[in-house]
């Protein structure tokens, strides 16, 4: 925090400064404390009045399993039990240098991800982190390290505080951090592009206050001083335009603040830019860190009071329809020491991570998913661009069978002759029809298209022959696999493209697959890979959608799927039917 830079020439006769730190007591270097797996160790036990005036720790690894526990006076339970990456401001693992009034972070090497992407391991990324927010206490601080990783952490630390020598100011109020994780947030339409009018949806009264991503929430009298807020951007495309909305002493609508967009509540425009400015800015900017985005704001001049309670919240999208990896820490003062909410467990608390080809991997192990948004009935008839596939349906369920492990390629025609037939759009006149099955870990397809003259649609593929066929864990559709496979046509060979959050992905693994050209249309077989399609290899039930684009004459072409009814590309959220497999 910048100080009052009179106040520096005035001589207090009422404090007395202190120091606790990593220092090597036999006067040696060996100026940091080692904490075991599994290990709490207090750091600092300061008997007041007084007040954390600075805080700096040497960060080398663990920014998600080493927590940062602060206790005041004799409560039970503490006031802060937050990650320390995201305590002071850099979430997601990743290290950073950047500064602000309350917080700073001196990176060795910038935008390092503090994760192996191939084992999700903690690995160095090193960093000095500090924070300046004054924190007052009357009777003690008890500040905590707590090491749940499985490795030995090191710390080197200052905890710089003053002692009141005059008493205890009851106008002081206590120093809370609530770290809070949504991953994913359960958006009902997360692959639907923001600022469309697919998702214009009016999230006004009790449906906003209860299904908007919660960044703080508490009880008692205190004044709110603001936030960061991280996000992996799994769903890809613009991750804001969500509106902050702030209830002070109970729910009333509007809410007593309501902003207009992410962006516009963390003081920037038009987007996050990489700017990092004392009271709001990027301490990580997504375009340097392939969509890791933590951004602030701080309410210095304008906190937020509360009498008896308080609730800050935000959209996740608008209306809350995107399903990305949301986290958080709020700040505020409260007159008497509050609990705060304790942090997910450590595998769930660990960052969403890309594999080798730059596609978000789907780790159940890391995940603690938020609460699904379900549209109230009342929104449909005030929303009349909802689309269709984000609209209630009835559930549909695909019992295929399983078939040989080894099954090859040249086989797959034969061995699905008896699998049900399945088909997208009319039943009369479908546009395809398929079978598939399950040969280990991997879908086995044959479909038939009914497309008398495969053409190429450029640049997009969907305006021309092609055939999408999207997989998922379940229906979080912010964690959709989706393959599309093209014919050969004049001038271009036949392809099988990966795809991410409407993303191609390159360098993507290769399978066996190939298209023949047919009277009539074309046929499809391939054996894809569940990994391709974002399925886990030993989920007994998973979802599949498939769906089939076919040009006409002119610029028109024909869209059909085998679940969802959208006959439109760019309505992308879709529904999927559930696959179970028959035993052999």
């Amino acid at each position: 925090m910048i100080p009052n830079l009179e106040s520096l020439a005035v001589i207090r006769k009422n404090r007395r400064a202190g120091r606790v730190s990593s220092w090597d007591k036999t006067g040696r270097n060996s100026d940091w404390w080692t904490l075991a797996p599994g290990e709490t160790r207090v750091l600092a036990d300061i008997r007041g009045p007084g007040q954390i005036t600075h805080i700096w720790f040497a960060q080398p690894s663990h920014f998600r399993e080493v927590l940062l526990k602060i206790t005041w006076d004799d409560e039970k339970k503490p006031s802060v039990l937050c990650p320390v990456g995201d305590f002071f401001g850099l979430g997601n693992g990743i290290a950073n240098s950047y500064e602000s009034a309350l917080f700073s972070a001196s990176a060795v090497n910038n935008n390092v991800m503090g994760y192996d992407p191939a084992t999700g391991r903690a690995r160095a990324s090193n960093v000095g982190l500090n924070c300046y927010a004054p924190m007052p206490f009357r009777k003690r601080a008890k500040i905590e390290l707590i090491n749940e990783s499985d490795e030995p952490h090191a710390k080197w630390f200052y905890i710089d505080y003053e002692t009141f020598t005059d008493g205890w100011n009851k106008d002081l109020g206590y120093f809370h951090a609530e770290f809070r994780r949504a991953n994913p947030f359960g958006g009902w339409a997360p692959e639907t592009p923001v600022n469309t009018p697919d998702v214009d949806i009016n999230n006004t009264g009790r449906f906003a206050y209860n299904s908007n991503y919660v960044i703080a929430e508490t009880k008692g009298r205190g004044q709110y001083i603001g936030c960061n807020l991280s996000v992996a951007n799994i769903c890809g495309g613009w991750w804001g335009e969500g509106d902050d909305m702030i209830w002070v002493d109970g729910y009333k609508w509007p809410p007593d603040l309501h902003g207009t967009g992410s962006e516009d509540y963390l003081g920037h425009a038009w987007g996050m830019q990489p700017n990092a400015f004392l009271r709001n800015g990027s301490s990580i900017f997504e375009m340097q860190t392939q969509g890791y985005q933590t951004s602030y704001v701080f309410h210095l001049e304008n906190p937020v009071y509360f009498q008896r309670e308080l609730k800050v919240s935000i959209e996740v999208g608008h209306g809350n329809h995107l399903g990305n990896d949301v986290s958080s820490v709020g700040y505020w003062y409260a007159v008497k020491p509050a609990a705060v909410l304790a942090p997910p467990p450590v595998k769930q608390r660990r960052p969403a991570l890309r594999d080798a080809y730059g596609v978000w991997r789907n780790d159940a192990a890391c995940q603690c998913p938020g609460p699904r948004v379900i549209l109230p009935k009342n929104v449909y008839p005030a929303s009349k661009t909802v689309p269709a596939p984000s609209r209630p349906f009835k559930k549909v369920l695909w019992t295929i069978p399983a078939l040989p492990e080894d099954l090859q390629p040249a086989q797959v025609e034969r061995a699905l002759v008896k699998a049900p037939r399945l088909s997208t759009g009319p039943e009369k006149t479908p546009l395809a029809e398929f079978r598939i099955g399950r040969s280990g870990n991997a879908l086995a397809v044959c479909m038939f298209v009914h497309d008398k003259h495969p053409s190429r649609g450029v640049p997009n593929f969907w305006v021309g022959s092609s055939i999408e066929i999207f997989g998922a864990i379940d229906h979080d559709a912010a964690h959709t696999g989706q393959i599309v496979f093209l014919p050969q046509v004049a001038g271009h060979a036949g392809n099988a493209l990966l795809y991410r959050a409407a993303q191609v992905q390159p360098n993507a693994p290769t399978f066996p697959w190939q298209i023949r050209l047919e009277q009539g249309g074309y046929q499809l077989t391939a054996l894809i890979p569940f990994a391709c399609l974002n399925i886990d290899p030993e989920a007994k039930i998973f979802r599949l959608e498939v769906a089939v684009n076919v040009p006409q004459r002119g610029t028109s072409t024909l869209r059909a799927a085998a679940v969802g009814a959208s006959n439109e590309a760019y309505r992308i959220a879709r529904h999927f039917a559930c696959v179970t497999t028959r035993k052999k």
